[in-house]
């Protein structure tokens, strides 16, 4: 079991993580316990789910403003822009990370050669 979650348990309960009811547990059931835990204590840390006035689609408030607006992107049914709020350099490090990828899985699958672009 993960180290943080153990203590948590374990103080929690002031019981030994040997014994048999920390080993009944599964990690999804700590990390449910924990965070169950965890917002009773700090509310203000939840995420809070709303509805899109226009569509009616749930989105997720976070309390940051770039997620939240991707959020609300999606309930519009509009695709946000992902990279926005990368550098010049984070994005061309993204680009060449997926081209490399690319590359990758065509030399793996002995496509070399073959552009692996559908066009209709």
């Amino acid at each position: 079991m993960p180290y943080l979650l153990r203590r948590w348990w374990v103080r929690k309960y002031a019981l030994p993580p040997t014994s048999a009811e920390y080993l009944a547990y599964t990690v999804e059931e700590l990390l449910v316990e924990f965070f169950e835990d965890y917002f009773e204590r700090h509310p203000d840390q939840q995420i809070r789910r709303e509805v899109h006035e226009r569509s009616g689609h749930a989105y997720f408030v976070t309390g940051d403003p770039l997620v939240d607006r991707w959020e609300r992107e999606l309930a519009e049914g509009r695709e946000p822009d992902l990279d926005e709020g990368l550098t010049a350099e984070q994005r061309a490090a993204e680009d060449a990370q997926l081209e490399e990828g690319r590359r990758s899985r065509i030399e793996a699958a002995g496509f070399e050669g073959i552009d692996e672009r559908y066009e209709p």
